[in-house]
């Protein structure tokens, strides 16, 4: 019996690192990794460019200078208030909390599903985590 205990719990320990590891179970959020894709996925085909809605242009070249530590169009918030995922315009726009805080128009994304809990989540850990350009 001895002969299997070390093998059975090396095993263990590998299924549970592999169990915890991911965007928001103890590697933390990357914005290279997770945020960029998610919002580029979801959001670039409309913000784009010079003429994007709001002046947020998030195709990948731009969307981080774009988002972090600039004023919102539509609110007196800071589009991503680093450290602060309350005070990020951002993330009311995503949960539909916007006109609380001052903001205009409608939940993002419109006329698609809204974001998943879990992807706005993931989010809010980036921003609180101090919205970092990994």
């Amino acid at each position: 019996m001895k002969a299997f205990g070390i093998p059975c719990l090396a095993l263990a320990a590998g299924v549970l690192s592999a169990t915890l590891s991911g965007p928001c179970r103890g590697e933390g959020v990357s914005f290279a990794r997770d945020i960029k894709p998610m919002l580029v996925q979801n959001c670039a085909a409309c913000h784009q460019g010079m003429n994007a809605p709001a002046s947020l242009d998030l195709l990948p070249k731009v969307i981080y200078t774009s988002l972090v530590g600039v004023k919102s169009t539509q609110s007196p918030m800071l589009r991503v208030a680093p450290s602060a995922p309350d005070a990020s315009y951002l993330v009311r726009k995503l949960e539909g909390a916007h006109l609380e805080v001052g903001g205009q128009g409608v939940a993002m994304p419109p006329g698609a599903p809204p974001l998943d809990p879990a992807q706005v989540g993931a989010i809010r850990q980036w921003i609180g985590n101090g919205a970092m350009n990994d």
